[in-house]
Formats: C-alpha cells, sequence, structure tokens
C-alpha cells in the first residue's frame, strides 16, 4: 500500500480520536480537505492507487461514523439484553435470548408503552420488561375476547402487527412454540382473563387462598386502602379492576406465559426503570458497545 495512504490514515485517525473525546468534529473534514499526497515525497499516484485510496477512504470514514452513533447511544440509553418468550414475538422472535432493548429513565409513561419493571416485592428484585395496559384511574375487564378499558374494548395494533408477523413466516411461529397464530392469540387471551378473574376472585371472597398470591404493595395494603378497586360487575358477569393511584396494569405480548399484573396485580410506578425507545434484534457484537454494563430482562 502506497505510503501517502498510510500517512492520511494517521492523520484521519488522528483528528477524529479529536473528534470523539474533544467534540471537534470538523476537524475530521478539514483534515481531509487539506491534505495533499502530493507534497507527502511527490509520490505519483496510480490509478488503481487512487481508487483504492478513495475506497477505503470512505470505509474509514463510515466506520467511524458508525463508532460515534454507537457511542452517543450509549451516553443517552440504556441497554438491556431480554431472556424469555413472554413479550413474543415483538421480542425475541428468532431466538429465545438475545435481543437488546434501550431504554429511558425517567420518562412519561403512556398506554402501549413498552417498560423495564423490577419486581422489588412481588418476586425479589427480577428485572423484567413489559407492555403498559391501563394508568392510574383506568378500569380494566377481560369481556368476549377482548380487554374492555374504561368500557370500551382495548385498540392494540401491537398485537395485530404480531398476528400477521406469526400467520406470514412459520419460523416465527416454530420458534415461539405455537401451531398458528389463532393459537398464540386465543390461548394469551384466555390464559390472561383466567389468571386475572382468579387474582379478583381470591382478593375479593377467598381469604384461605390469599397467601399464595405475590405480596405487593397492592396486596399488602388492599383492606386498608385499594378494597373498592375490584368489583364483579353482574351486568358483565365479569371482575373489574381500577387502576389506583400511583399504579400502571402490565401485560406482556406473549400471554400464554408471561407472568404479569394478571397474575400479581397493579404495581407502583415506582418498580419502573426505564421507558424502551427501540429494539435491536439479537447480535452479540452489540453487547459490549464501550464497555457499558448491560443487565438481563427476563421478559
Amino acid at each position: 500500500m502506497p505510503q501517502y495512504y498510510f500517512d492520511l490514515y494517521l492523520k484521519i485517525y488522528t483528528t477524529s480520536a479529536n473528534c470523539l473525546f474533544f467534540n471537534s468534529q470538523n476537524s475530521i473534514i478539514k483534515s481531509m480537505k487539506s491534505y495533499n499526497p502530493k507534497e507527502n515525497g511527490n509520490i505519483k499516484q496510480k490509478p488503481q492507487d487512487l481508487l483504492l485510496n478513495y475506497v477505503l477512504t470512505i470505509i474509514l470514514v463510515l466506520c467511524l461514523i458508525l463508532s460515534s452513533i454507537a457511542y452517543a447511544t450509549s451516553q443517552v440509553f440504556n441497554s438491556a439484553v431480554v431472556e424469555g418468550l413472554s413479550m413474543f414475538p415483538t421480542i425475541n422472535s428468532k431466538y429465545y435470548k438475545g435481543d437488546i432493548a434501550y431504554y429511558k429513565q425517567n420518562a412519561k409513561i403512556s398506554r402501549g408503552d413498552i417498560i423495564i419493571i423490577n419486581y422489588k416485592e412481588a418476586q425479589k428484585n427480577i428485572d423484567a420488561i413489559k407492555r403498559v395496559i391501563a394508568l392510574e384511574g383506568d378500569t380494566i375487564c377481560y369481556y368476549n375476547g377482548k380487554i374492555l378499558l374504561n368500557g370500551s374494548p382495548l385498540a392494540e395494533n401491537y398485537l395485530d402487527e404480531d398476528y400477521k408477523l406469526l400467520s406470514s413466516d412459520q419460523n416465527v411461529l416454530k420458534n415461539g412454540g405455537f401451531y398458528s397464530a389463532e393459537d398464540w392469540k386465543t390461548e394469551g387471551y384466555n390464559r390472561s382473563k383466567k389468571s386475572f378473574e382468579n387474582w379478583c376472585r381470591i382478593l375479593l371472597n377467598d381469604e384461605e387462598n390469599k397467601s399464595s398470591l405475590a405480596h405487593t404493595d397492592f396486596f399488602t395494603n388492599y383492606k386498608t386502602k385499594y378494597s373498592n378497586c375490584i368489583k364483579y360487575s353482574t351486568t358483565l358477569q365479569a371482575y373489574t379492576l381500577t387502576v389506583p393511584k400511583g399504579f400502571v396494569y402490565f401485560l406482556g405480548d406473549n400471554r400464554k406465559v408471561s407472568n404479569d399484573s394478571s397474575i400479581i396485580g397493579p404495581l407502583p410506578t415506582t418498580e419502573i426503570d426505564g421507558k424502551v425507545s427501540f429494539i435491536v434484534q439479537n447480535d452479540a457484537t452489540t453487547f459490549n458497545v464501550f464497555g457499558k454494563k448491560i443487565v438481563n430482562l427476563f421478559s
């Protein structure tokens, strides 16, 4: 390789370091413009050397840009490797584990958001990733194959997209252990509904089995603070839950296997670690970007 290329490489590398660590974004561009290989020993360049020079320079600049993006991302977002299939196929559609969730802490939470939570009281400090279904003041109910939110069927476009994916890709379907997209949808709803109704029934009427429920803040203070949150609707012939102030109700997208609010009830918003901004599919090369610690999440 010609000597002038190594000189160019060295100059780009040095100025790019300044760009990354001293915020001198324009220095690399100025360096490239000001560099003249003919002044470096008056070496005559061959056409093939010029082509190689341009190609390698472009590759180098692209690598620097990607590295800068990765570095900036690691400073703005926290990241976590997701294990398990309770958010399948939204997350981990290819493998049982490995997708990476990038999330922000202290972000405003809305219905439909994917969140990172910590079962501090319910399950001994286990981090998990779920989806927000209802916020404080919302009333939910399982009725006629749908979740009712404040009396109306909850629009879950994310489940519709998952259903289309499972219907069109047999490999993804097989990865989740399902026979069909309808199996994923129907069994998920039925299991979530049964768990929710069992949880409500025990809190309302079954003193003998209350010890079997997760000892969350809601459970511990149910009689003194939240006894009016659970009711049985004779009109719908179904249980309803009004989410108390400072709580959220969350579910996994794969409700056939998810451990969520249908089993343990609503959890305090203080146990939300962050809001997921985007998901990156399984790629081991992104696990240790700039040495940033990545925790494991169980979906």
